[in-house]
């Protein structure tokens, strides 16, 4: 029985036409944009994290947050708006303009990292923000 599963499986591959030697891959999927706004409004309930291809620091940034159990939304800082908004973001933070800032910006409420401390210290504090803030019980 398992082998007549096994052989109809295969024909219907052969007989739609698949190529397992010359698939191609998809186009890349567009990375999200978001505004200000609505980064603010997601921040206020997770973490942002906006990150570059090819820099290792941000891919050590999401892996220390996906060690710690935290879940985030990723921005892609080759994306114009996206740039522009995490520069608005560091420059609130910062409280002053003509601020510099590392990969990854890392947000969460009033807390952003933007190479201003330690990205393993941060995260930490990070987690327990967090934690903290899932123990309050909502007014009502």
């Amino acid at each position: 029985m398992l082998r007549t599963v096994f052989m109809i499986l295969l024909l219907g591959t052969i007989s739609l036409g698949v190529d397992a030697q010359n698939v191609t891959s998809e186009a890349p999927v567009k990375s999200r944009v978001l505004t200000l706004n609505q980064v603010d409004s997601i921040s206020s309930k997770g973490v942002v994290v906006y990150s570059n291809k090819g820099c290792g620091r941000c891919v050590t940034g999401k892996d220390l947050l996906k060690t710690k159990g935290i879940d985030f939304e990723e921005l892609d800082l080759g994306e114009a708006t996206n740039r522009e908004v995490m520069l608005n973001l560091v420059t609130r933070a910062a409280a002053k303009q003509n601020v510099g800032a590392m990969y990854p910006v890392i947000v969460y409420k009033d807390m952003v990292l933007y190479g201003q401390e330690d990205m393993a210290q941060f995260i930490d504090k990070l987690k327990v923000r967090m934690e903290q803030d899932a123990q309050m019980k909502p007014l009502k």
